[in-house]
């Protein structure tokens, strides 16, 4: 066995989840180890949308340029359509912008376009994503990625974590000294089984056949309008495809019900009721699996972490479970960097925990109930799939009624902008009561917890691409207050602080007349005031998670 290597940080996992929280720390110079069984990426496409919120984050990790250009041609429209099979009849349709939309800031009417945000969502595989991911961190020596890798177990004392992992290729055994450890390893993550967590929720919410395909004819086949996801419902089952390359690559998902079993589902009949044609194909690969809504009961144990589908487990609407873990890491990674800097304090690794399994309820929660919602299609009508006035008239009507219950999941702003760390100890709440939460509605505010508003800078960039590596303080109005005793009650703790001032007049609107807003490294705010706080030195100890 070679000698014991030492590292602040061993991941176990590079996924999105563990690949972002690698990423994030060696933007910041923090090293760590990252350790991945796969040589390659994901056989099978698995989560298909980035949304705004994780792209916001790549765009200040140097990679959401990459990612927006991966994927489907840049001019295909990335359209939700429901039809009731794929060479039958369009139901309704959503209307969402290609990515050379987005890069050439078209407007289509598309659903989503409204949204504030500097990075919209974007529809890409994750055998598209994870590269684009990988690429950038290649460029930062502070991470040891290594792919051929197993993580085995561990075990910790006060100091540290003692990791045993695998190299596959060779049969080598390697020790490694980590200050902690994260799983991102996914739903079996053997490092949750270790440190005793529990999955609390819908053990089954259905069960689901994932089969992806490789089938030039199908694109032939469709008789509408190019989309992305087009979600097929009629009296022989409800089912998904997804276009992934735009060209020649399908992901077609079997909606099996709860009540079956996964090993009696026939996959070549569904597939063929989906189509409601004969068509040639090539199966490249097929999972066949439970979904579920369910959290941990707990996101770490002394010096051990979890994060992404780790921690939390549901039936992945509108892509909630990855970029919830992409949410996790940057949680994770800046809090760990703190410590491992000395400018936070135990409680702020606490405060991972507190906040994000609040927000793994609250999004298993949405997503079960999307699910649910798609049920309301009364597909057994004996016109619903008839070539009639009447059958028109019906599938007008049943587009209307599915617009009305399921398109939140695809304009799901309150989900992907609205999030708010509310009772977090790690926040300086004040009296104004949080923006009520609704998966597709989303109010600006610049209450404590919330993620801080985006701004257009008069000079064309993002009010985001001004924030520094630690805390930000905008200062914003004409005449903000003097922020010196603040800013040197930051300098007293070595925490980073940058002084951001705000002159345009939208800023004082969006942060609602406050002058003085404090921002954390992951975009939410943690404090804000009219006036320096009487106690400076109370407050940065407040939010570093420091004893005072």
């Amino acid at each position: 066995m070679s000698a014991v290597i030492d590292t602040p940080v061993l991941i176990a996992g590079a996924g999105p989840v563990g690949t972002t929280l690698a990423l994030d720390l060696a933007v910041h110079g923090v090293a760590s180890v990252l350790l991945e069984e796969r040589l390659d990426f994901p056989p099978n496409p698995k989560c298909n949308t980035t949304n705004a919120r994780s792209l916001e984050h790549f765009r200040r990790l140097g990679c959401a340029d990459a990612i927006r250009r991966a994927g489907l041609p840049a001019e295909r429209p990335t359209d939700v359509v429901y039809v009731t099979r794929w060479a039958g009849h369009e139901v309704t349709r959503y209307r969402l912008r290609s990515s050379a939309d987005v890069f050439a800031g078209r407007r289509i009417g598309a659903i989503d376009e409204y949204w504030p945000t500097p990075e919209p969502q974007h529809r890409v595989s994750q055998i598209y994503m994870e590269p684009a991911l990988r690429a950038r961190l290649a460029t930062l020596p502070a991470c040891d990625f290594r792919p051929g890798w197993r993580f085995l177990d561990y075990s910790q004392d006060a100091d540290g974590v003692e990791c045993r992992a695998l190299e596959l290729a060779t049969g080598r055994e390697q020790r490694f000294r980590a200050r902690y450890l994260v799983s991102g390893e996914g739903g079996h993550s053997a490092i949750r089984r270790a440190m005793g967590a529990r999955l609390e929720g819908r053990e089954v919410v259905t069960h689901m056949c994932s089969t992806y395909l490789r089938c030039p004819a199908m694109q032939r086949l469709w008789p509408h309008a190019p989309g992305w996801m087009h979600r097929i419902f009629n009296r022989d089952g409800e089912s998904h495809i997804l276009a992934i390359d735009g060209q020649e690559l399908w992901l077609h998902h079997s909606i099996i019900g709860p009540d079956k079993r996964l090993e009696e589902h026939d996959h070549v009949r569904a597939i063929r009721n989906s189509i409601g044609a004969d068509i040639d194909y090539e199966i490249l690969g097929q999972e066949r699996w439970t979904a579920r809504a369910m959290v941990v009961d707990r996101y770490r144990d002394r010096r051990v972490f979890l994060a992404g589908d780790a921690a939390h487990i549901w039936i992945p609407m509108g892509g909630f479970g990855m970029n919830a873990g992409v949410e996790d890491a940057v949680n994770l990674a800046w809090k760990l960097r703190a410590v491992l800097q000395g400018w936070g304090g135990d409680a702020l690794l606490d405060s991972y925990g507190e906040e994000r399994r609040a927000i793994g309820q609250l999004v298993a929660g949405a997503a079960a109930k999307i699910f649910a919602d798609l049920y309301q299609v009364p597909v057994d009508h004996p016109d619903y799939e008839a070539d009639t006035p009447a059958g028109a008239a019906l599938r007008a009507d049943i587009g209307a009624r599915v617009t009305a219950h399921n398109q939140s999941e695809f304009d799901s702003i309150g989900m992907q902008l609205g999030i708010s760390y509310d009772s977090s100890p790690i926040v300086c709440h004040d009296h104004e009561p949080a923006p009520p939460f609704a998966l597709d509605r989303y109010v600006e505010s610049s209450r404590p917890g919330v993620r801080a508003p985006h701004l257009w800078r008069d000079d064309g960039s993002a009010l985001y691409d001004h924030f520094g590596p630690g805390y930000t303080l905008l200062r914003l109005g004409a005449t903000p207050p003097d922020p010196s005793a603040l800013a040197s009650a930051f300098a007293a703790r070595r925490v980073p602080l940058t002084v951001v001032d705000v002159a345009e007049s939208e800023g004082a609107t969006k942060y609602q007349g406050y002058p003085l807003v404090l921002v954390r490294p992951d975009q939410h705010i943690a404090w804000r005031g009219h006036t320096v706080p009487a106690a400076p030195a109370a407050v940065v100890a407040r939010l570093c998670g420091l004893e005072e």
